[in-house]
């Protein structure tokens, strides 16, 4: 079954087009948002001369050459050292471009398409594998992307060809939404022209040629609005004036966002949900990897803004079916309450007295807290790449926390610590939440301190499975260190180790966040995705051969919740460096805003390729673990043979080496001594049953007529998936009037149950009887007469439920020939030979 889905979506600049507390309006937001995909790029001999010099998160200064090495060892994933250095515009003041990235010349209007200039072919290969650029020889080249492939489709969106009346005879270079920034470029939002971002496409402006694409989007955008032209020089800068009066409060909502709403809530009213004229059929490649729905949605509004309330207040009116394009729509779960809306905040609890509180200026890992000692480590620790995977900043324990907050500034309720605030957003359709933006500025926007959600993948893996990995026992106190103490780990530990990894994690989610400021960046993001540390409350953490989670409270900032009724921990840390990155496609999803403005169903698509890699990752490890099973079974198997065998331990320890290592079948013939007869030979195979031996068949020995040998090779995990995904089936109920219900009920709850006979014991239900309709068996039987006797006692029953059933199906209503009334039924899985017609079920 999967898991229960959480949509977090940022609101401004990716579901919301306008920023009232950054102060932009939605003509500065719809210019920003084509400057971010407008890439240039510049060969200035001077330029690339201060380019050299590369800042960190904490103000300091390092080589270019530091800075690649530091790319090489730890981010294999980042292909540019564009994406590695500043994300938030740091070389805004030095980068002077000279020319769009396919060569073409970086000229105002009047200069664009003269001069003879020639503009280079900018394509995409069928191969999502390798992009190729072709252009001019400084930009055009074979570049890698993310190796994950997270911007699948599309990376680039061609513009319409200029109007008539431009000065243009071309159409401008086409716009880059990629995840992995073509070599030597970068988006003109990230250069010195930064501050002229929000005018971009005005007139007098770099990016007037890419007019028609705010057009475009503008029109996307505000269906209710009107266009009107005028002489003076405002607003569109073109001699257009655009209308900002809201005609619905809808008007600066990203479309693709209610599409998403319809996708995974869709209406309880039945039928389509969009205007009659509202063609959205979907992207026939997106139905060739389609996953069973989840089993359960949530709908979380993340922002640093003011917007959150009149956001939540369009999506309740979008539920009870007030948006024009969806007037039919109604699903009561997006309906937002009181306590659905929250504040969200970090805090942090010092360790040794190190760092302070999160709410002084002196935030946790700025930096400047004036330990000398604690910045060498950091700094130490920067340039061997260590601390990724696992490490919040600071020496403190940092807690993530939710709360309701009165006018008095009192708080009414709080939910503190990854387990209690997972709990409360399990416990919700929607959620609006108000984040932090005090601490993410203080910590120089660091990901780890902006807007957390939640993985079901443990933090481990590689990069802490031995001393000598980043973070390991002998690095300067980043990551998990020591996992077994240092050195080689034996096999005690890795057992251990094994169980720990397959303890089961309490959340059964995949939360995906969707924000238009995630980058490519280890350094520089708003998502903050906290991965669980499973440890079980035994004796075995405190094992001199196996501390790998003592060293944890001491070398992360972890938040743990223990809960008294299983007896267990669960420790949470944030994901940092290479280990965030690969997050991307999964948990984090960057929104180019400009695609989902054009594209209705852009969020449900990258929203469904994000659950396929999250289904064929868990399927994948599923698969590692039932191969560690079977060669644990296989050794457990060859210890009793060889035991009982009277053979020596030491034979035993040099089969395992021999033989496990390369993934053979233990396959062992040797003697028993009996006490009965002198010897015998016997055969021991890892496939025995009842005595007899069995062969297992290969694949050119297998039938592939019998279903069988297609089932055969199938792991039991991929059966039960396919079993679910073919016969399991959900669908929402029709409500009856709250009238007729109220009359069922009393009538159930006037049933003489103690006295009445349980008809059908095999089925799990405290109470269960039939009763028959009249004419539905022979007329003159006992049976008959028996079960007319019991209709009569329970008449007014049985009257109310046909009743209530015309309400829904009147022609079932009078066709059906039995009604089967339970008392705290129980889902008891059979085949019914007897009834197989259709079933209507209804539960008070």
């Amino acid at each position: 079954m999967p898991p229960h889905l959480f949509l977090h979506f940022d609101i401004n600049e990716t579901i919301l087009v306008g920023d009232v507390a950054g102060g932009d309006t939605l003509e500065d937001c719809l210019n920003k948002i084509i400057a971010k995909c407008a890439f240039v790029s510049s060969s200035s001999p001077s330029v690339d001369a201060r380019d050299n010099v590369v800042v960190d998160r904490r103000c300091r200064r390092r080589s270019r050459d530091d800075t690649v090495a530091y790319a090489n060892e730890n981010d294999d994933d980042v292909d540019d050292i564009d994406a590695v250095r500043g994300g938030r515009g740091d070389f805004s003041d030095d980068f002077a471009p000279v020319r769009w990235w396919d060569g073409t010349p970086l000229t105002m209007p009047d200069g664009v398409g003269g001069g003879g200039s020639i503009r280079g072919v900018v394509g995409i290969d069928v191969d999502l594998d390798v992009n190729v650029v072709v252009g001019d020889d400084d930009v055009g080249r074979r570049h890698r992307p993310n190796r994950d492939d997270c911007d699948l489709g599309e990376e680039y969106y061609v513009p319409p060809p200029p109007p008539p009346s431009s000065s243009s005879s071309s159409p401008p270079p086409p716009l880059y939404t990629g995840w992995t920034w073509p070599r030597g470029t970068r988006p003109y939002y990230r250069t010195r022209y930064k501050d002229a971002a929000k005018r971009f496409t005005n007139r007098d402006h770099h990016g007037s040629i890419y007019r028609p694409v705010y057009d475009a989007l503008h029109s996307r955008l505000l269906p209710s609005r009107g266009v009107r032209t005028g002489g003076e020089e405002g607003g569109g800068g073109d001699g257009r004036d655009y209308d900002d009066c809201h005609v619905t409060p809808f008007d600066d909502f990203v479309p693709a966002f209610f599409h998403a709403l319809v996708h995974y809530f869709p209406s309880e009213a039945g039928g389509d949900a969009r205007r009659d004229d509202d063609d959205d059929d979907d992207d026939p490649s997106s139905r060739k990897r389609r996953l069973p729905r989840p089993r359960s949605t949530t709908l979380v509004l993340r922002t640093f803004g003011s917007d959150l309330h009149r956001v939540a207040d369009c999506v309740t009116k979008f539920a009870r079916g007030e948006h024009p394009s969806f007037p039919n729509y109604r699903n009561r779960d997006l309906i937002f309450g009181e306590g659905d809306i929250v504040n969200g905040r970090w805090t942090n609890t010092t360790v040794e007295g190190r760092r302070g509180s999160t709410r002084d200026g002196e935030g946790v890992g700025d930096g400047h807290d004036g330990d000398d000692e604690d910045e060498e480590e950091y700094e130490e620790r920067d340039k061997k790449g260590e601390g990724i995977g696992g490490i919040d900043e600071g020496g403190g324990r940092l807690v993530y926390e939710l709360h309701h907050q009165l006018d008095d500034d009192l708080f009414r309720r709080r939910y503190s610590g990854d387990d209690e605030v997972l709990n409360f957003l399990e416990s919700r359709t929607v959620v609006g939440i108000l984040d932090d933006y005090e601490f993410w500025r203080d910590n120089n926007q660091a990901p780890w301190s902006g807007k957390p959600i939640w993985s079901r993948r443990m933090a481990g893996g590689k990069s802490r499975t031995g001393g000598n990995d980043a973070g390991g026992g002998g690095g300067g106190g980043g990551g998990v260190e020591g996992i077994c103490g240092g050195g080689d780990e034996g096999d005690d530990c890795r057992r251990r180790r094994r169980r720990r990894r397959r303890c089961p994690i309490r959340h059964d989610h995949h939360h995906i966040l969707l924000d238009d400021n995630i980058h490519n960046d280890p350094n520089d993001g708003i998502g903050a995705v906290r991965a669980p540390i499973p440890v079980e409350a035994t004796d075995e953490t405190n094992d001199d051969n196996c501390r790998e989670y003592d060293v944890i409270t001491r070398t992360t900032t972890t938040t743990t919740t223990t809960t008294a009724t299983t007896r267990s921990s669960a420790s949470y840390v944030s994901l940092r460096g290479n280990d965030l990155l690969k997050m991307h496609g999964k948990h984090l999803i960057r929104v180019p805003t400009l695609r989902p403005l054009l594209e209705d169903d852009w969020f449900v698509r990258r929203i469904e390729d994000a659950r396929w890699r999250i289904f064929l990752e868990e399927e994948e490890e599923e698969k590692e673990e039932e191969e560690k099973e079977e060669e644990e079974e296989v050794v457990k198997w060859s210890q009793e043979r060889l035991i009982d065998g009277k053979l020596k331990r030491v034979a035993l320890e040099t089969l395992q080496s021999a033989l496990l290592p390369n993934n053979s079948k233990l396959q062992i013939r040797f003697t028993v001594v009996d006490s009965s007869s002198s010897s015998s030979s016997v055969h021991g195979e890892k496939e025995e049953s009842q005595g007899k031996n069995k062969m297992k068949l290969s694949a050119c020995d297998r039938d592939a007529t019998v279903i069988r040998s297609q089932l055969e090779p199938l792991s039991t995990p991929q059966l039960r998936k396919r079993l679910e995904q073919s016969f399991v089936w959900k669908a929402r109920g029709i409500p009856a009037s709250p009238e007729r219900l109220a009359s069922l009920l009393a009538e159930l709850e006037a049933i003489p149950w103690p006295r009445t006979t349980r008809e059908r014991p095999k089925i799990r239900a405290e109470h269960y009887m039939i009763l028959q309709r009249p004419g539905s068996g022979k007329s003159d039987s006992a049976r008959t007469r028996k079960e007319t006797a019991k209709l009569t006692r329970y008449r007014n029953l049985f009257d109310s439920a046909v009743e209530a059933m015309a309400e829904i199906d009147s022609t079932f209503a009078e066709r059906f020939t039995a009604l089967a009334v339970t008392k705290n039924f129980v889902g008891s899985p059979h085949i019914d030979t007897l009834n197989v017609g259709p079933f209507y079920g209804l539960s008070l």
